[in-house]
């Protein structure tokens, strides 16, 4: 989300919002309710129960709700019949930005 340079289509912001400023707004509001942000590789995740464990080489850390970022990475869609087609009629799939990002055809 942070790499997307105008969201339109995100409720409560009729003129659109930069993908950077709703993803600080949403991590201070976050952090206002108690987040912890860690940034630490994952080597074990246990979901379900009252609470989940997220065990770190680090530490282990139990939470009621888990919000796991991944990153954003465009995905460029190719035919496996033409794989010199991209740009040609093909979508660059952004993820999580919505119908209103797809300005172009599909074509396989």
């Amino acid at each position: 989300m942070t790499t997307t340079e105008m969201i339109d289509n995100y409720p409560g912001f009729p003129q659109g919002i930069t993908g950077s400023d709703l993803s600080s707004a949403m991590e201070e509001q976050a952090k206002r309710f108690g987040m912890e942000e860690v940034n630490q590789e994952i080597t074990e995740l246990k979901l379900g129960g009252v609470n989940h464990l997220v065990r770190t080489p680090g530490a282990d850390y139990f939470c009621d709700a888990l919000i796991i970022c991944t990153g954003a990475e465009y995905r460029k869609l190719v035919s496996r019949e033409n794989p010199n087609s991209e740009g040609r009629e093909f979508l660059t799939v952004r993820p999580a930005t919505g119908p209103f990002s797809m300005t172009a055809r599909l074509s396989l």
